[in-house]
């Protein structure tokens, strides 16, 4: 399944202190095929510019690709994350 090659291909990469974890959902996209969406953890406020912040979402996105998991990555406040995680 996409996810558990989603999970062994994040365990092994390196984040910046910026990333406090990650979660992983398996989905579709738009024409129905599968998406696994990353989702990666943040502080609620934190500063890192623009060009750092692609180059991690860039070397999430391509690892994934590489194992041949079709990603979609985008950031989570953690506040956000463990509201969800309390619904």
């Amino acid at each position: 399944m996409d996810t558990e090659k989603a999970k062994r291909t994040l365990r092994r990469l390196r984040f910046p202190k910026w990333v406090l974890g990650w979660k992983i959902e398996s989905t579709v996209d738009g024409d129905g095929d599968p998406l696994v969406r990353v989702w990666l953890h943040v502080p609620e406020k934190f500063e890192v510019s623009f060009g750092e912040f692609n180059r991690v979402r860039d070397r999430v996105r391509d690892s994934l690709r590489a194992a041949g998991v079709q990603p979609w990555v985008t950031v989570e406040p953690l506040s956000t994350a463990f509201k969800n995680l309390a619904a």
